[in-house]
This record gives structure tokens, C-alpha cells and sequence, in this order.
């Protein structure tokens, strides 16, 4: 999407390890007051897991959808959340479900290169970028109802 001209859309970058992405990611779970949906390759951060929880108490609505072949990892928050009544699930692409996103209240996107990781926040080199914009989360929607409406 390209804006109009003069239209500024706020953002954040942060990169891993220095920025510790991490903490990033878990404080917009907190700020969450409606709807969290994400869509992620691999997801092992405990911490992350724990934030999306504490968001399903909160009463937001959570939605996501794994990489299949990942949720046979034996680390994946996968099965925990599922046990947990979240809404998630497996994609149901015959490839691999790369996306790192992750659209909160219909007004923000949390998307780049790191998975929701140990690893992705203290070791390797890494990023998120944070779009507050409603018309960019809107095309971020779209595409997870397509992932979503997609999954096993």
C-alpha cells in the first residue's frame, strides 16, 4: 500500500539481538482491547504464549494459525494454547506457512523477519517492524482470513 501524500503512518524497527524484539511483541499483546489474530512460522516463546493468555483473559478475542509442519516440534506453543481453548490452528497450504504477522484491533501489524523465538530474540539478526496504520492492518486482515479460512 502506498499512502497519500502528506498521510504519515506511524512505525517502530526493532532488531534483534540489541532491541530485544521480544518485549516489543509481548507489549502490544498488552495493549490489545479487542482482537489479536497472528499468523507464524515457528513459535516457541513461552513468554509470548504467556502474554497472548493473559490478552484471552483480558477478553480479546485470539486467532492463529501455525505452520503446520512446525507444530511437530516438541518446543511449539501450539498444543499448549490449543489445550487452553485458544482459536488456533494448523495452515492447510501444501507449503510452508512462512509468515511472521500478527494484527492487532484492526489497527496495527506486527510483521518481519523473527519468528516468536528464543532464538529469534537473543541470537540471530533479526526484525519486526510495527505499522500503526488502519488501511495496512485492513490488507494484513485480508490475507489471514485467507490463511485462517484455509487451515486444518
Amino acid at each position: 500500500i502506498t499512502p497519500e501524500p502528506g498521510r504519515e503512518i506511524q512505525t517502530e524497527l526493532y532488531f534483534s539481538p540489541s532491541d530485544n524484539v521480544e518485549d516489543a511483541i509481548i507489549k502490544t499483546i498488552a495493549g490489545a482491547t479487542k482482537t489479536i489474530d497472528f499468523a507464524v512460522f515457528t513459535f516457541t516463546s513461552k513468554n509470548i504464549e504467556n502474554a497472548l493468555l493473559d490478552a484471552v483473559k483480558r477478553g480479546v478475542k485470539v486467532r492463529g494459525v501455525y505452520d503446520a509442519w512446525q507444530t511437530k516440534s516438541p518446543a511449539t506453543t501450539y498444543d499448549d494454547l490449543l489445550k487452553k481453548g485458544v482459536d488456533v490452528y494448523k495452515d492447510g497450504n501444501d507449503g510452508l506457512m512462512h509468515n511472521k504477522m500478527m494484527i492487532v484491533d484492526g489497527k496495527k501489524v506486527v510483521t518481519g523477519s523473527a519468528n516468536w523465538t528464543y532464538s529469534a530474540d537473543s541470537k540471530n539478526d533479526e526484525n519486526i517492524l510495527i505499522l500503526n496504520d488502519d488501511q495496512i492492518a485492513s490488507q494484513f486482515a485480508d490475507e489471514f482470513q485467507t490463511i485462517y479460512n484455509n487451515k486444518k
